[in-house]
């Protein structure tokens, strides 16, 4: 077992470029399953490709798999994620499967809960593409204008600040969105700027991370100006690029220190 193999249907992202650069031993970047085989795995496909089959195989072999298999497959789907994943003392918001919903349950929805926006995102997704903003007038329209219903709807949460909480090993990172689309995709043109670890955050999720055996990850939350903590996302395949240009070029060379720290010191 003397091998990193990152399993990955794209070879070519900002991660595993910088990976490469600071990985001083064997690693092979693959989408073949075979490769995988009693050495440790990293994997890198996220939900977007709808395709599972990785894990399907991942789950019957005898590789060392960073992060869990079962935590890897839960959090491909974010309405899996919104119905399994249970954090104490952290909450989704209220959220609707738009595949099966009739319009009368979206009326339903929208309408208890009296939000003045709505927030229509991906079941399967990356980097916050697909995810749409309307007003509460403009709902039924947008849903209509779909090309598919592979969408989940919540309220817009006014009066909060999006934050993301990067992970790895013993390390977090913390930081804010200031401006622009998604939080940790430079494409969007997203801009963050550092933040200072949030305590009490950090008492809330790192039981959960104990628990479930994860390595690294990045979680997505809002902090509203009443200081109520709401859950966007757990991703386990998260970028990296928005990470080391808020905090640093080390970052991913500490990351690769982990790895080998905690995967491959006998």
């Amino acid at each position: 077992m003397n091998k990193l193999i990152i399993l990955a249907k794209n070879p070519n992202t900002y991660f595993i470029k910088r990976l490469r650069q600071e990985w001083d031993g064997d690693l092979i970047v693959t989408h073949e399953f075979s490769a995988t085989f009693d050495n440790v795995i990293l994997v890198r496909n996220p939900g977007i490709y709808r395709d599972d089959s990785d894990l399907a195989f991942l789950n019957k072999s005898y590789s060392k798999v960073i992060n869990t298999v079962p935590m890897l497959w839960l959090t491909r789907s974010k309405w899996d994620q919104y119905n399994k994943l249970i954090i104490p003392g952290l909450s989704f918001p209220p959220t609707l499967d738009l595949r099966l919903a009739t319009e009368d349950e979206i009326k339903s929805f929208s309408e208890g809960l009296g939000a003045r926006a709505y927030c229509l995102k991906p079941h399967y997704g990356q980097g916050g593409w697909g995810v749409r903003v309307c007003e509460k007038g403009d709902l039924f329209k947008t849903v209509q204008d779909l090309q598919d219903r592979e969408f989940i709807l919540q309220p817009y949460v006014e009066h909060s600040e999006e934050r993301r909480c990067v992970f790895f090993g013993s390390d977090y990172y913390f930081m804010k969105k200031i401006k622009g689309g998604y939080l940790g995709n430079h494409a969007q043109g997203a801009e963050a700027e550092r933040l200072a670890l949030d305590d009490e955050f950090l008492k809330r999720v790192q039981p959960f991370i104990r628990e479930h055996q994860l390595f690294y990850g990045a979680f997505d939350y809002l902090v509203t100006d009443k200081g109520e903590y709401h859950l966007l996302e757990l991703n386990l395949v998260p970028g990296t690029e928005q990470l080391e240009s808020v905090h640093g070029t080390k970052v991913m060379e500490k990351f690769s220190r982990e790895i080998k720290n905690q995967w491959f010191t006998s």
